[in-house]
């Protein structure tokens, strides 16, 4: 799967919601099948750019997020997790977020 992957981590922005986790979760992967060639990458939070999109919100856990926009979700399923965070990104964007202003760089240890 990494060379399907490479680019996205060469190249793109990773985004997740709460986004710390998922991070960590891959900077072990990335360690334990030895690649090397990546030290670190780019990613967004859908749970930052959703606090600052819509403060009204009691939390912002993703099925929250996803209550509010009325956006499909089969919570705790990569798919649907993946495909809902995607759309409150662009919902994000759509209602004035700036992705540059949430963009991080994400360190490989």
């Amino acid at each position: 799967m990494w060379k399907e992957l490479e680019p996205i981590f060469k190249g793109g922005i990773l985004i997740a919601h709460n986004a710390a986790f998922d991070m960590g979760v891959l900077a072990k992967c990335i360690k334990s099948y030895n690649i090397e060639d990546v030290s670190s990458f780019s990613y967004a939070c859908t749970v930052r750019m959703s606090r600052k999109c819509f403060p009204e919100l009691e939390n912002h856990k993703l099925n929250t997020v996803c209550d509010y926009l009325n956006i499909a979700l089969d919570h705790h399923k990569a798919d649907s997790d993946s495909v809902a965070c995607a759309k409150i990104f662009i919902e994000c964007v759509k209602r004035g977020m700036d992705p540059q202003d949430f963009i991080k760089i994400f360190e490989i240890n």
